[in-house]
């Protein structure tokens, strides 16, 4: 199990769910120093990244890379995966498989597919949303397999999304996708919001839906109730590949719910 926190040399607005802004260097050595393993680098465009400098500087303070980041092309270019434009599709695919290369450097990194999927409103109907949508994740899920790498989606609430709210629907449309390297990136900010029963729908017995297969990568946030916390590490802990935070808090506060 290993806990990181996010990160990102970009400009980004204030309310981002973002905590260490800035050089890479240093927000590496600021995150190594509170005694975090890893970091949920939010990167704009792979293709203007030098991997091999991040690589370095990762490794220089013994952090790997857990997860990408990849909400900002949605938010800073309008490039997203269901487009009704075949060039803004493409070039959002192009956007996750150079994510899917930076990922591939790394043991577990996973690239997360958030806001980056676009939104129904975005398109003429839901239908044509999702004629999009689907091809183009199974591309991109094709490239990943390629390398190893996982995609996260990311189940997003309402006020943030029109789609794919909640647990159900996200393990419905993983369904629909049909990828085993596509799976399941919740954060406990949004399942505050849309899960009547976060327990129950975190459980894998909740659904048929879950399989042995299924894969949770958790994000957690202190917008959700403190007791929340302690439920979801300790149903998590079993299938969870890491943990992300996005808030500044201490690793020591993970650790004494992994050891209840």
């Amino acid at each position: 199990m290993e806990l990181a926190i996010t990160s990102t040399s970009m400009k980004l607005r204030d309310r981002a769910p973002v905590v260490f802004r800035g050089e890479d260097n240093w927000c590496f050595e600021q995150i190594r120093s509170i005694g975090y393993d890893g970091v949920e680098l939010h990167i704009h465009d792979s293709s203007q990244l030098d991997r091999k400098q991040l690589k370095e500087e990762l490794d220089q303070f013994g952090l790997s890379l857990t997860s990408i980041g990849t909400g900002s092309a949605y938010g800073k270019d309008r490039v997203f995966l269901s487009s009704e434009d075949a060039d803004v599709r493409q070039a959002a695919i192009e956007r996750i498989k150079g994510h899917i290369l930076t990922a591939s450097d790394y043991p577990h990194a996973v690239v997360i597919i958030g806001l980056i999927k676009g939104k129904v409103s975005d398109c003429e109907s839901r239908e044509s949303y999702f004629a999009n949508l689907i091809p183009a994740l199974r591309e991109c899920a094709e490239e990943a397999g390629k390398y190893q790498v996982y995609l996260g989606l990311e189940v997003i609430n309402r006020y943030e999304s029109d789609v794919i709210n909640t647990v159900k629907e996200g393990l419905e449309f993983l369904e629909m996708v049909g990828s085993p390297w596509l799976q399941l990136h919740l954060d406990t900010y949004h399942m505050n919001i849309e899960e009547s029963d976060i327990k129950k729908s975190a459980e894998p017995k909740a659904t048929s839906l879950y399989q042995l297969s299924t894969k949770i990568f958790l994000m957690v946030s202190l917008n959700a109730a403190y007791f929340l916390i302690s439920l979801l590490i300790n149903i998590f802990v079993y299938y969870a590949f890491l943990i992300n935070t996005e808030k500044y808090y201490f690793p020591e506060y993970f650790h004494y719910f992994l050891t209840l």
